[in-house]
């Protein structure tokens, strides 16, 4: 049975949460603070967590980034009521897997979950993998990071495989389609401005220039592509 962490300060929200996961077999431990849930981990680590990011105290980015830091694998959704564009892409830039803006679908957020649990063991995989070079960038897979010139950055479980798809499919566009089915699960809602949000962010971490990017290349109307 996996278990959720499930970090939000609205009672009827962690309620309602806990109610549809049990249901779907998962196991529940429920915070109303990013403390509490904090030294909850330090006993165990959660298989998943679905993250409020506006909590009293300790906020949800700080927890965010704690819990990255500890568990690079570990899959984050995030919640909020902040659901502008930037405010979304703030959010991904934190290293969450997942940003669903409040109000939400119930079997969307579902359907989203369980395409996060279905990475888990995608993830765990990539992680014995010592790395690839894209170009001067060195992709560290088992680190989950990127590095140039000494320089590095902390890659989200998704943007290492976005960039892993993107290598092994060098020379060749991948589609959007490809990239949501490979890298968000083929039972994910396709959303264009989700993908090109996360490459946005994506770019921003990798990229000199983002104006000019070298590393994933844009190709109009169809997708994107790497070339060495």
């Amino acid at each position: 049975m996996l278990t959720v962490l499930i970090v939000e300060d609205d009672s009827l929200t962690t309620l309602g949460l806990k109610e549809l996961l049990t249901l779907e077999g998962y196991r529940c431990l429920c915070f109303d603070t990013a403390e509490h849930a904090w030294q909850a981990c330090q006993q165990s680590k959660p298989d998943l967590c679905i993250l409020d990011r506006n909590l009293p105290g300790m906020s949800g980015d700080e927890l965010c980034k704690r819990l990255r830091s500890h568990w690079p694998t570990l899959p984050i959704l995030m919640l909020s009521a902040k659901g502008s564009e930037p405010e979304r892409i703030e959010g991904l830039a934190l290293g969450v897997d997942d940003y669903v803006s409040k109000p939400y679908s119930v079997n969307e957020l579902l359907a989203r979950i369980e395409a996060m649990v279905r990475r888990i063991p995608l993830y765990k995989s990539c992680e014995p993998i010592s790395g690839f070079w894209m170009r001067d960038l060195y992709v560290d897979v088992g680190g989950l990071r990127a590095v140039r010139e000494g320089n590095s950055v902390e890659l989200t479980p998704r943007e290492l495989s976005i960039l892993r798809l993107l290598y092994e499919s060098e020379g060749n566009v991948v589609s959007r389609d490809m990239l949501f089915n490979e890298c968000w699960g083929r039972d994910y809602f396709p959303n264009s401005r989700a993908l090109d949000q996360s490459i946005a962010v994506l770019r921003g971490k990798i990229e000199t220039d983002q104006k000019v990017p070298e590393i994933i290349k844009t190709a109009r109307g169809s997708g994107y592509r790497y070339e060495a």
